[in-house]
């Protein structure tokens, strides 16, 4: 009967035999069996997959996908493909993306690329550390309609203009921080406002003068 760990078996698996989630099991951070949730405004507690020994993930029809960008394209659209580490979540409430940044600490420090809110720290619209809130809602100017609040999430300013996450993880733009809050391509620009005032990421880079954003609002 062996004896060889998860761990071993993983490092001896060579880069194409293991899943994309292998560096997570490997760090501790993710388990085998692991039930993975999609990432979701709305509660969805069934499982959209699970995590197999060797970092796949397995659907419940037993297909199984080397990472998050194959699983969510297929399981659902391509577009989504660039968010995919966003769009899944443990039983623990802790998105994909959070996890894999927690692998690669030296990230979250300097140097790196500016973030796209260094502009409007320039500005002086933003400062480092100045609060930002993220709010999704429904019924918002809809005759009738009462405004219901589905989504919320909170994130600081850093000195060079990224948006550091409540659980850890940094995102050098508003738009694939919204994306880690709902699970859905979403203007970030638009959905993330100053926590004092309310103003909009998208109304204060209008204040400074800047280009509207792409259309992938990143």
């Amino acid at each position: 009967m062996s004896t060889t760990s998860t761990a071993d078996r993983l490092q001896a698996a060579s880069q194409e035999d293991a899943g994309e989630l292998a560096v997570l099991i490997l760090a501790g951070l993710i388990a085998p069996g692991e039930q993975l949730l999609r990432t979701s405004p709305t509660p969805r507690p069934e499982p959209v997959a699970v995590v197999t020994a060797d970092g796949f993930l397995r659907t419940a029809t037993g297909t199984r996908f080397p990472g998050p960008r194959e699983a969510i394209s297929r399981l659902e659209d391509p577009r989504y493909a660039p968010i995919a580490w966003q769009c899944f979540t443990t039983a623990g409430h802790l998105c994909l993306e959070t996890l894999r940044q927690r692998t690669e600490p030296e990230q979250l420090g300097s140097p790196r690329l500016a973030g796209a809110l260094l502009p409007l720290i320039g500005a002086g619209l933003l400062y480092p550390g100045a609060e930002l809130r993220f709010e999704m809602t429904t019924g918002r100017g809809q005759p009738g309609q009462r405004v219901r609040v589905l989504a919320v999430a909170a994130a600081q300013v850093t000195d060079d203009g990224w948006l550091a996450m409540t659980d850890g993880a940094h995102y050098a733009a508003p738009s694939p921080a919204a994306a880690a809050s709902c699970g859905v391509l979403t203007n970030g620009w638009r959905a993330w406002h100053r926590a004092d005032d309310g103003s909009s990421l998208l109304t204060l880079r209008s204040a400074a003068g800047l280009a509207p954003p792409s259309r992938s609002g990143r």
